[in-house]
């Protein structure tokens, strides 16, 4: 299986300067709300294990997952932490966030946010990619203007481990989609406003926010019971943890963990 990086900036290991703090919300739901799709088995572990790794050098970090049984007995520092994956309580800690962030830009430090994913991804009949929340559908419209947008973090990493995860940051080809924050505005004016909205929700617009998928195009992603987790979720673990540093000098940069990837 292939998989996509996206390089758009730096990515700080646990080395990090004095002045760069790091905020990571970390986010995993082993079900789909799409009906007759198999729940998974390990995207929960993935986000516990994620969560474990960045306790150990991020300023804030925060986890949203409901861990089975067996997960809960495997990670029970990450279980007692852990909330439920619903779309208000994401999105309430991601404002907390930015205020605690905008706060650190007065003082003159670099914040950094992770926002990672596992779970069920899917495009709808328009093309647009999306992800599942435990009660709702995050979709690209919604990351780039809810999350990356307003976010006040310097440089943000969104990092999702899901099938066709690549039509969560790129457009589809062909048709392209409406989302419904756009207006039916009628002749020219309307057409600007819909080419403007269209153009925000492009990466290159975003040049703060760094993306690292599981897929480069419409394509499934697998979880292994030797990993119990996810690929992408296991070598992002990895290159965390060292195995990516390939000059040794403590920090991971994108380049290095496509070559560590590849």
């Amino acid at each position: 299986m292939k998989h996509a990086v996206v390089i758009a900036s730096l990515l700080v290991c646990a080395a990090a300067s004095a002045r760069t703090k790091t905020y990571a919300i970390i986010i995993a739901e082993n079900r789909s709300l799409d009906p007759g799709v198999k729940p998974l088995q390990f995207a929960d572990d993935d986000g516990a294990k994620t969560w474990e790794l960045f306790s150990l050098f991020a300023d804030r970090t925060a986890l949203f997952v409901v861990l089975d049984s067996d997960s809960a007995r495997l990670y029970p520092e990450a279980a007692a932490h852990a909330e439920s994956p619903e779309r208000a309580a994401i999105f309430d800690k991601l404002a907390r966030f930015n205020a605690e962030m905008a706060r650190d830009l007065d003082r003159g430090d670099e914040p950094q946010l992770f926002f990672i994913y596992a779970g069920h991804g899917d495009v709808d009949g328009n093309g647009q990619g999306y992800i599942n929340l435990r009660d709702a559908k995050l979709t690209r419209a919604e990351l780039y203007r809810d999350v990356i947008a307003p976010s006040k973090a310097r440089f943000i990493h969104v990092v999702v481990d899901a099938c066709k995860s690549y039509y969560l940051v790129n457009a589809r080809g062909g048709k392209r989609w409406v989302d419904d924050a756009v207006p039916p505005e009628e002749g020219a004016a309307g057409d600007a406003h819909l080419q403007a909205f269209l153009e925000e929700e492009q990466l290159e617009r975003h040049p703060r926010a760094g993306v690292i998928v599981a897929t480069s195009g419409d394509q499934e992603t697998h979880e292994w019971a030797r990993y119990r987790g996810g690929i992408l979720s296991h070598e992002l673990r990895s290159a965390l943890s060292g195995a990516a540093d390939v000059n040794g000098d403590g920090r991971i940069e994108y380049s290095e963990l496509r070559a560590f990837r590849a």
